[in-house]
């Protein structure tokens, strides 16, 4: 990441093939220079999968959530991905 041109567009290539090999991945919040990503959390009782926290230039800490409630994931990583 830290040699690609466009920080948005190599994160838009990354979640683009984990989405092929199945990964449920939604944008939670984005600014310009992080982006978080994570299984959707609207209407489901638990949330399961990867949480993945792209920061510039090439910091990526990759977290996975099994049956979290989404509540408390809001709690953890802050009000804003409405």
């Amino acid at each position: 990441m830290a040699n690609a041109t466009d920080f948005h567009e190599e994160i838009g290539r990354i979640v683009a093939m984990l989405r092929e090999q199945g990964h449920d991945l939604w944008s939670w919040d984005e600014s310009d220079d992080f982006a978080i990503w994570g299984p959707e959390y609207q209407n489901r009782p638990a949330l399961t999968g990867l949480v993945i926290d792209f920061r510039m230039p090439a910091n990526v800490d990759i977290s996975w959530l099994d049956g979290a409630d989404p509540t408390d994931a809001r709690q953890v990583f802050g009000e804003g991905y409405h």
